[in-house]
């Protein structure tokens, strides 16, 4: 009868300082020399396990600590598929086109990319994006994140361009995209529209003015605003439907301060009684409320900030001014108007 045996691990040939360093690029390496991460697309035997993250932007600035926890996670999940038999495919891919890449080359370089050329700007971004790939594919394979890199690819590349636009090109082919005129969030900086999560939002405090308007009749109307700069692009005044001070006003029509602009008057539950006079002014844009309003009763359109964040010729004598400004200059002839309350 054989004697069973206990196996154990000696530690006490074990060095007291661990070069870990020296030992983790010997294993990092012998997993590359081996392809143990390599996805094998002509294995029919083993089942599929397909990997796809958000391909972070390459910019080494943006590097911290989360980048490793987020992607540790998901590491867990692949490696523990990789034993169970799957065939992993797990390519990694990196953003290296849209703002953030824009933005960090413009501050490295200290550059307006709106001063120089187009192929000049582009050249250094895709400049710092391969060098940005080879620092993140080194940090990636530091902390052993096991990917296919012979799957690599960028959202720059051609085959990625080839596939948005071909993709693109399908849903429009199903009548599932259409062309609209819509408010959409804009950096005058950058020069380009943005999504959502580019936008940090900030509360800081602001002055409500007490702005006299003018009935058909010439009856004085208080509204509180505090975008006074936004005058020019009103486009309509609302008030509650309940609201029993403001009924005389149905059908007709209000003059606005400063342009001397006839607006419609319009009834919406959704106005606030409570809130300043109980008149609102509805200006294309300056709220997501203004947004809705535009949108649900068809209201006329006044653009009067242009893409630089200036406002524009419908503006008249406030024409080239940033808001800031803007606003500061529209408050001061309200006042010697007499028509801040």
């Amino acid at each position: 009868m054989q004697k069973e045996t206990e196996s154990f691990i000696d530690f006490k040939d074990f060095p007291k300082n661990y070069d870990y360093q020296t030992v983790e690029k010997k294993i990092s390496q012998y997993w590359e020399d081996n392809n143990i991460y390599k996805f094998v697309p002509s294995d029919k035997e083993k089942e599929i396990y397909s990997v796809d993250t958000p391909p972070p932007y390459v910019s080494s600035a943006h590097l911290h600590v989360g980048h490793v926890m987020s992607y540790s996670q998901a590491e867990f999940i692949i490696r523990y598929k990789r034993m169970k038999g799957f065939n992993v495919f797990y390519p990694m891919g990196f953003d290296d086109n849209g703002l953030p890449t824009e933005r960090y080359v413009e501050k490295k370089y200290k550059i307006n990319k709106s001063k120089i050329t187009r192929q000049e700007f582009i050249d250094l971004c895709l400049k710092e994006t391969k060098t940005g790939i080879e620092i993140y594919k080194s940090l990636w394979k530091s902390v052993g994140i096991s990917a296919d890199y012979g799957l690599s690819y960028s959202t720059i590349d051609d085959r990625c361009r080839k596939t948005a636009q071909k993709s693109f090109l399908d849903l429009y082919g199903k009548g599932l995209i259409e062309r609209r005129n819509e408010p959409i969030l804009w950096c005058p900086q950058c020069r380009t529209s943005l999504a959502q999560a580019d936008v940090i939002l900030e509360e800081f405090g602001g002055v409500l003015y007490d702005i006299e308007f003018k009935s058909a009749e010439g009856k004085s109307l208080i509204i509180s605003t505090t975008r006074p700069e936004l005058l020019g692009g009103c486009v309509a005044v609302y008030a509650n439907p309940d609201d029993e001070r403001y009924r005389f006003l149905e059908r007709q029509t209000v003059k606005t301060p400063l342009y001397n602009k006839n607006v419609p008057v319009k009834f919406d539950e959704s106005v606030d009684m409570s809130y300043g006079t109980g008149l609102m002014m509805v200006c294309t844009w300056g709220d997501a409320e203004d947004v809705k309003k535009w949108k649900e009763h068809n209201l006329d359109t006044a653009i009067i900030i242009d893409r630089a964040g200036r406002l524009n010729e419908l503006s008249g004598d406030y024409a080239g001014l940033n808001v800031k400004d803007a606003k500061k200059n529209i408050v001061e002839d309200l006042r010697k108007m007499s028509l801040i309350k």
